[in-house]
């Protein structure tokens, strides 16, 4: 969905949702009941004093994840690639934000 789509369903212009992506200006309450209805997202997942998290915001990442795996039908399926995503983190640095990261070259 572009900016103009969402924002249009929001009821605000493509600019203000690029504000909220930004994190340059904040969303009430009711705003973000809208947001987590359109994307089919739990509330409490955009909430930032979720316990065990530092600011508890989703990612942009993170939230692509989670809507990528509401796509798939099948249970199995679903489960195998949340075993992937565990066996990729625990691969990881331990790092909590390490950016985006380069790509080795093939030879």
């Amino acid at each position: 969905m572009s900016q103009t789509n969402f924002g249009k369903a929001l009821g605000v212009t493509y600019q203000q949702v690029q504000k909220y992506e930004n994190g340059t200006d904040r969303n009430a309450v009711c705003r973000l009941m809208a947001i987590a209805r359109m994307l089919e997202f739990p509330l409490p997942a955009f909430n930032p004093s979720a316990e065990g998290d530092e600011g508890a915001l989703l990612t942009h990442e993170e939230i692509a994840a989670l809507a990528a795996s509401r796509q798939i039908g099948s249970p199995v399926m679903r489960g195998a690639a949340v075993d992937a995503l565990k066996t990729f983190a625990a691969l990881a640095p331990s790092e909590r934000s390490p950016g985006p990261t380069k790509r080795a070259r093939r030879s």
